[in-house]
């Protein structure tokens, strides 16, 4: 008898339903709310004590180039873009040792010619800018004639091959007007077109300094030509 309780109670237990683990509440409208997700943890930003030691960390091959005392920043071929440029334009802003900066043949757009722009509107030792074989701008253009309207050290602004267009041609003319100190200005290959032309012909009326404007290759028509003759 023992023998056939204990294959009875084997039997019930067999049968018996197997307890599910409990599920999460449904929320309103039926559904169940999906596990919370875990968001990436923040990067710590990094903080600089000068534009140069940034430079070292993100660009350390460009700090080797330049030891931060010279007088030239041979910056010409080296792959930089505009974020990088931004570093370089805060360190334009208040250097007070460079005299000649070559960043031509770069990747340079409208963010970094604006940003150039405005450290040229504090820089005083600045006299030798290149930029040629960018991708500058209109945008950049206007800005960088604004900047000519207050800055008086530059004395040769290089801007040739940057798709500037006829905007920029006229607000850089119109900057030529009170700008006293640039003795050279490359606009070759620029697409400055027949009004740039006009704008410039104009400009060179009254602007005494400049010496030397290159305009070969921007579409200016007949008309251009022989106003600026």
């Amino acid at each position: 008898a023992a023998v056939a309780d204990e294959e009875i109670n084997r039997t019930a237990a067999a049968a018996a339903p197997v307890e599910q683990p409990a599920q999460p509440a449904a929320a309103a409208g039926g559904k169940r709310k999906a596990p919370a997700s875990k968001s990436a943890p923040q990067r710590a930003k990094v903080e600089f004590d000068s534009p140069l030691a940034e430079l070292e960390a993100i660009r350390p091959d460009l700090a080797e180039v330049w030891s931060g005392a010279d007088d030239v920043l041979h910056f010409m071929g080296r792959e930089i873009d505009d974020d990088t440029c931004l570093i370089l334009a805060r360190l334009l802003a208040s250097n007070a040792t460079i005299t000649l900066a070559f960043l031509d043949d770069n990747l340079l757009g409208n963010e970094a010619g604006i940003a150039l722009a405005e450290a040229l509107k504090t820089n005083r030792t600045l006299k030798y800018l290149r930029l040629d074989q960018n991708q500058l701008g209109d945008e950049s253009g206007k800005a960088l004639a604004e900047a000519l309207k207050t800055n008086q050290t530059l004395e040769t602004l290089r801007l040739d091959n940057n798709k500037l267009g006829s905007e920029a041609g006229k607000a850089l003319a119109d900057a030529l007007k009170t700008n006293a100190t640039l003795r050279e200005l490359g606009l070759d290959d620029n697409q400055l077109g027949e009004e740039g032309g006009f704008a410039l012909a104009a400009a060179l009326k009254t602007n005494k300094a400049l010496q030397k404007l290159r305009l070969s290759h921007n579409n200016l028509g007949d008309e251009a030509g022989k106003a600026l003759a």
